[in-house]
């Protein structure tokens, strides 16, 4: 009426408010569940990984603790290294380098005969012999065999093998299976002497001044002999010379002595310099020898070994990891 339109008007009602209670206990229930099987699953890997290391020989609660602890490894490796050098035999080592350094002083220091007798000893092949360190330490399983240094570590391991697990027990005793530690070791060796390069032996700049004298001297005793020659085959007289004791003693044959007595005084000087040097040189290169030696056996000589304790060392990383996210909940 007066001008109005009619509006529709849609009539609704409201629900009551719904019951959400079933729900909540419904998702309770659910979350409940999940955190039962959670934890059966927290505490049944925990065990499973309990037993393991147990098997393993470990402590799951305590610390981790080696077959050999350090002092054990460490008397082990001296004592295998001792064995080691043994069978290396470094005290022919270092004879082996002072012949070759007296064999270098002889070419350059004993004048034109030390050279020819220097060649005369190479061609004969005693000087490989003899005086070759390089060869006579890639030789050296030719002296020796490793079997006492195995030895050494098969006995530092028996305590612990005897008191290790059953399931652990056929692993260590792999680890220390005679043939695999004879070629570590060996490895180990070859590795050492490598390492070291060329084995040259030392020089002095005096050698090369005793053989300027030495050819002096051999000079002088080539011209004493043919003074006496010519003197036998009737040539002009030579006068003498006063020699205590001797009396008057004729020059050629005074002079051929001395000269004869000057190289054999050369002759001792440079042995005894070449020797003196030689000893030395020789000396640190046994201590290099050994020092390297020890190194690779401290290093890789027990690797075998070596990998069995990384894996029980990672165990027990594992266990007290697990431990502390599984266990205490």
């Amino acid at each position: 009426a007066g001008g109005r339109s009619n509006v529709d008007v849609l009539l609704t009602s409201a629900a009551p408010t719904p019951d959400l209670e079933a729900l909540r206990r419904w998702l309770s229930d659910g979350v409940a569940a999940k955190a039962v099987v959670r934890a059966q699953v927290a505490t049944t890997a925990v065990a499973l990984v309990h037993g393991l290391s147990r098997e393993a020989g470990l402590n799951p609660r305590g610390p981790s603790t080696p077959f050999l602890d350090m002092s054990a490894r460490a008397a082990a490796i001296d004592g295998a290294t001792a064995a080691v050098l043994r069978a290396v035999d470094l005290a022919g080592l270092e004879r082996q380098g002072e012949a070759a350094t007296r064999a270098r002083a002889r070419a350059r220091g004993t004048g034109p005969m030390g050279r020819l007798t220097s060649l005369l000893y190479r061609a004969s092949g005693r000087e490989t012999r003899v005086a070759d360190p390089d060869g006579y330490l890639v030789r050296w399983r030719e002296r020796g065999p490793l079997t006492p240094a195995v030895e050494v570590i098969r006995v530092a391991l028996s305590t612990p093998l005897r008191a290790a697990s059953p399931a652990i027990r056929p692993l260590l005793a792999a680890a220390v299976e005679p043939t695999e530690l004879r070629r570590g070791l060996e490895r180990a060796v070859d590795r050492a002497i490598g390492g070291l390069g060329p084995l040259e032996p030392p020089t002095s700049r005096w050698w090369s001044v005793i053989g300027f004298l030495q050819t002096l001297a051999t000079a002088g005793i080539a011209l004493a002999v043919a003074w006496i020659v010519i003197g036998i085959l009737g040539g002009p007289a030579a006068g003498s010379v006063q020699v205590p004791i001797f009396g008057l003693v004729p020059t050629p044959f005074a002079s051929l002595v001395a000269f004869l007595a000057i190289g054999y005084l050369l002759a001792r000087v440079l042995g005894s310099h070449a020797g003196w040097i030689g000893r030395r040189w020789a000396g640190r290169v046994r201590d290099r020898v050994a020092a390297a030696v020890h190194d690779e056996i401290s290093q890789r000589g027990l690797t075998p070994l070596d990998v069995l304790e990384d894996a029980r060392s990672r165990l027990w990383t594992a266990t007290t990891s697990l431990d502390r996210t599984c266990g205490r909940r």
